[in-house]
């Protein structure tokens, strides 16, 4: 196994907030942390009633993996964040009673993100 630095640690954090910011993700309480994961990269866990949201970056990769370039650090960062940004379509579809109402509610709210960024 080889381990990621505190560099690599770093860069992800950068990218995560960079896409944040793009992709005008408002009102989450962001947290980082850099551990051992087993078959990912990274990994997001998201708390939607609590909006909070960690981001979890692999401490170690399998010697296969390796080397973890900057683009494919890029790549995983902005990959986690599409999943926060899908996160209340994610939690309403999940949710036992989703009225149709909410669920349109979320998907307008991405639909007018969406036009904010996308040229």
């Amino acid at each position: 196994m080889k381990q990621t630095t505190q560099k690599q640690y770093e860069a992800f954090q950068k990218c995560v907030r960079y896409w944040v910011d793009r992709l005008k993700i408002v009102g989450w309480e962001l947290g980082f942390l850099h551990e051992p994961l087993e078959r990912a990269y990274a990994t997001i866990s998201v708390n939607y009633l609590g909006r909070c949201v960690t981001f979890r970056f692999t401490s170690q990769l399998r010697d296969d993996l390796w080397p973890y370039t900057m683009a494919e650090i890029k790549k995983t960062a902005k990959h986690e964040v599409v999943h926060l940004f899908l996160a209340e379509l994610y939690t309403l579809g999940c949710a036992r009673f989703a009225t149709e109402d909410e669920i349109n509610h979320a998907e307008h709210r991405l639909v007018r993100q969406l036009e904010e960024v996308i040229d």
